[in-house]
C-alpha cells in the first residue's frame, strides 16, 4: 500500500505540475511546491521498494507527508471554483480512505487525517466557496473519514491476526514437535543473544551435551512409541532443572543440549540429578539413563556456540568410553 500510495502521489504531482506550469492563482511557488511533492514521492518509492526504508514508522511517515503534500498542492493550484469544488471534495475524500488503508499508526493517521480535513475547510474559505455548496458537500468528508476509520480498523485487525500466525509459526518453526523444547534452529537463535550478554557482562558460558544411554535398546525392545516417550521424560527432567536465562534444546535423536552464563553445572551433580528426575516418571526397569560432558569458557574468554557445543559433546563421549571421570562439586 505505501508503494502504492506514493507511486499515485509521484505521477499526480508531477504531471499536474509539469503539464499546468503557470500555479494558478499564487504563481510559480505552488508549481514548485507541486513539483517537490512529485519528486519527493518518486525518491521515497524508490527507498521504499529497495528497503531503505522498512520500518512500520517510516512508512506511515513517508506515505504521510506525501498524502498530505499532495492534498494541499492539488487544492491550492486548482484555484477552485464552484464547479470544481465537488470534484476536489472527492479527490479529499479518497485521500483520507487511502491513509486509512495505507497507515499503521494511530497517530500519524490522526495527524495526517486532521490536516487534511483542515486542509479542506480552510481553502473552501479561502476560495470563498457559496455556503449552499459547501454545506452540500460538508457531510461527504465525515462520510469518508468514517470510512477511513473503517479501513484503518480493520486493516489493524487483519495486520493483528497476522501478526499472531507470524508468531505462531515462528514457534512451531523454533521448536522441537516431539518434547516442545527448541530445536536446533531456536537454540541458534537464543544462544547468539546469550553470547551477546556474555560478552557484555564479561561473564563465563557453559554448555552441557546430554546424550540418552542405550537408547537403540530401549527402541528395539520396547518399541518406538516408548522411545518417543524416554526422549519425552529426559525432556521434562531437563525443563524442570534449567533456570531463568538458561536455554535447552533437544539437539537431535537421543541428544539434548544446555547453555547458561556463569559458573557452570557439576556434571556428577546434573548428571545425578537429570537421571533421578528422569527415571522418576519412567516405567522402565532403570532407564532411560544419560551421560552429561560440560564445557565451559572462562570470563572473557572468546566463544562461539559452536565451539562449545564442540567441546561439550567430545566430553560426553569420553565419558562414555571411560576415558575420563565426571568431575564433581
Amino acid at each position: 500500500m505505501t508503494a502504492i500510495g506514493l507511486g499515485l502521489s509521484a505521477s499526480a504531482n508531477l504531471g499536474i505540475n509539469l503539464a499546468l506550469r503557470d500555479g494558478g492563482r499564487w504563481g510559480p511557488a505552488v508549481t514548485w511546491f507541486g513539483l517537490a511533492i512529485g519528486l519527493y514521492s518518486l525518491v521515497a518509492l524508490v527507498a521504499v521498494l529497495r528497503r531503505a526504508v522498512d520500518s512500520a514508522v517510516g512508512l506511515d511517515l513517508v506515505t504521510a507527508v506525501a498524502l498530505v503534500g499532495t492534498t494541499t498542492g492539488v487544492m491550492a493550484h486548482a484555484l477552485p471554483s464552484p464547479g470544481t469544488w465537488g470534484s476536489l471534495t472527492a479527490y479529499c475524500a479518497l485521500v483520507l480512505v487511502g491513509a486509512g488503508a495505507g497507515l499503521r499508526s494511530p497517530l500519524i493517521f490522526g495527524i495526517s487525517t486532521a490536516v487534511c480535513l483542515s486542509c479542506w475547510v480552510v481553502f473552501g474559505i479561502i476560495f470563498h466557496v457559496p455556503a449552499p455548496l459547501y454545506f452540500n458537500l460538508l457531510p461527504v468528508i465525515p462520510l469518508s473519514g468514517g470510512l477511513a476509520v473503517g479501513f484503518f480498523l480493520a486493516l489493524g485487525h487483519e495486520r493483528s491476526v497476522q501478526a499472531g500466525l507470524i508468531d505462531q509459526l515462528r514457534l512451531v518453526a523454533d521448536r522441537d514437535q516431539l518434547t516442545g523444547l527448541l530445536n536446533r534452529a531456536g537454540f541458534h537463535a537464543r544462544a547468539s543473544l546469550l553470547r551477546e550478554t556474555a560478552r557484555q557482562t564479561r561473564v563465563g558460558a557453559w554448555c552441557a551435551f546430554v546424550d540418552v544411554d542405550h537408547f537403540k535398546a530401549i527402541n528395539d525392545d520396547f518399541g518406538h512409541d516408548r522411545g518417543d516417550a524416554a526422549l519425552c521424560e529426559v525432556a521434562d527432567a531437563l525443563r524442570s532443572l534449567i533456570t531463568a536465562g538458561q536455554i535447552v534444546a533437544r539437539w537431535g535423536g537421543d541428544e539434548f543440549v544446555v547453555m547458561g552464563l556463569g559458573d557452570p553445572p557439576s556434571e556428577e551433580t546434573l548428571t545425578r540429578e537429570l537421571n533421578a528426575r528422569a527415571l522418576a516418571g519412567s516405567d522402565l526397569d532403570g532407564l532411560p539413563l544419560v551421560t552429561v560432558g560440560v564445557f565451559a569458557a572462562r570470563p572473557g574468554e572468546p566463544w562461539t556456540p559452536d565451539v562449545l557445543l564442540a567441546a561439550a559433546d567430545s566430553r560426553m563421549y569420553q565419558l562414555r568410553r571411560g576415558r575420563v571421570a565426571p568431575v564433581g562439586e
